[in-house]
């Protein structure tokens, strides 16, 4: 802290004396400090020429100051400045803060000058002998402090060009978080089917005492009839069996998994799922099923090949007209279960799936249009699918 008059500069050291020839003194000039001797706290304490200026810890505002001294200066002219001596140093002080305390005093500027006495020849090599002043002083509540006058804000032109931004990352970014979110969700709904109508058909062979013969339940009944008995195991909140299917949403288009041509120029789908009989389970899940026309969980039948362009080929000596095989099939029934009902998407591999059960006991498949449960479980994520319209089909 310092104190001065309007003729004299004076100094103070913590735990410092300075010895010199003649008297070296470090002036702090507040700029808006009285020059009537006032303290830069508020108190009045005019120094005497030629003697020393007490000085307590109040006026310095610090928990301690040890050898404390005040050296006077030789009498200066009346109109001495402290400009005389150095030019100011910047300052760090901010605006707007109160000038109770003198780190704090306000005003635009702290200067630092440097008052050195006339006589000697070479005042700046008797300074930098003695010491090097720093250029600015720092202080925590210097740099912790501001104006709340003068906040900084960001123009219109910046939060506009900042908005821009983020919408334009936002829109490359969010089809894609969109989609496997979306996938996700598919994936989480095709297992939990597959769970509840394996765990059904699980119960019901306990419930009839046909533990391990994977063929008892589908030779047991109709395709009405069996469905009326899964329901039994199921959390259904309705059943209608083939005749009255539109009671429970009616018949749509069940896509498959990829645009393909059903041989005959029609695009291919797997409508027989929403034509036949159907649960509607309390989570909106629809279940329908189709048991093998053969005996005994096996049926041989003709099997039609395609051209390079999915057509088939017309054959009249075969069987169906067209060209073709033999092949065996022991596929006892299927079920097959539309995740979201009439929700859609509606497509093969997406949100409806089908589950084969076989004569050797073995459940699900790898086959693609059939909605490759396999791969779900397995990798826990949806086939390839691709979005087509139902029609003609078109290369």
């Amino acid at each position: 802290m310092i104190k001065r008059s309007r003729n004299k500069c004076a100094t103070t050291g913590l735990n410092t004396q300075f010895l010199a020839r003649d008297i070296i003194s470090l002036a702090l000039w507040e700029e808006g400090v009285p020059s009537t001797g006032e303290g830069l706290v508020g108190r009045q304490e005019v120094q005497k020429f030629g003697g020393q200026a007490n000085i307590s810890n109040e006026d310095l505002n610090t928990p301690t100051i040890s050898n404390l001294n005040v050296i006077s200066l030789p009498s200066f002219p009346q109109n001495f400045r402290s400009s005389d001596c150095y030019p100011p140093l910047p300052s760090l002080i901010r605006e707007g803060v109160s000038a109770r305390h003198p780190e704090l005093v306000s005003g635009s500027f702290r200067q630092i000058n440097l008052c050195i006495s006339a006589t000697y020849e070479n005042p700046k090599q008797v300074r930098d002998d003695m010491f090097s002043f720093p250029k600015r002083a720092y202080s925590l509540i210097n740099l912790f402090s501001y104006s709340l006058k003068k906040r900084a804000a960001f123009t219109l032109a910046e939060v506009l060009i900042t908005l821009g931004v983020i919408g334009i990352v936002a829109a490359m970014t969010m089809p894609s978080l969109i989609a496997n979110y979306r996938e996700k969700v598919f994936v989480t709904s095709a297992k939990r089917g597959y769970s509840v109508l394996t765990n059904a058909i699980n119960k019901w062979n306990a419930d009839n005492g046909v533990v391990g013969d994977p063929t008892y339940f589908w030779l047991s009944g109709t395709e009405d009839e069996l469905i009326v008995e899964l329901s039994k195991v199921l959390n259904s909140v309705k059943v209608c069996t083939n005749h009255k299917v539109n009671d429970c949403g009616g018949r749509y288009d069940i896509l498959q998994y990829k645009k393909m041509n059903n041989g005959k120029g029609e695009t291919a789908n797997e409508n027989w799922i929403s034509n036949n009989s159907r649960i509607i389970l309390a989570d909106g899940t629809f279940i329908s099923l189709q048991r093998s026309s053969g005996d005994n969980c096996y049926k041989r039948s003709w099997i039609n090949t395609k051209d390079e362009n999915g057509y088939y080929i017309e054959d009249p000596d075969s069987p169906t007209g067209f060209a073709g095989k033999y092949g065996d099939d022991h596929t006892c029934g299927r079920l097959a279960y539309d995740t979201n009902g009439l929700k859609g998407p509606n497509q093969v591999g997406v949100d409806v799936f089908q589950i084969p059960y076989y004569s050797d006991g073995t459940i699900g498949t790898t086959n693609n249009g059939w909605g490759n449960i396999d791969y779900v479980l397995t990798y826990n994520k949806l086939i390839k699918t691709e979005k087509y319209t139902p029609g003609k089909f078109s290369e």
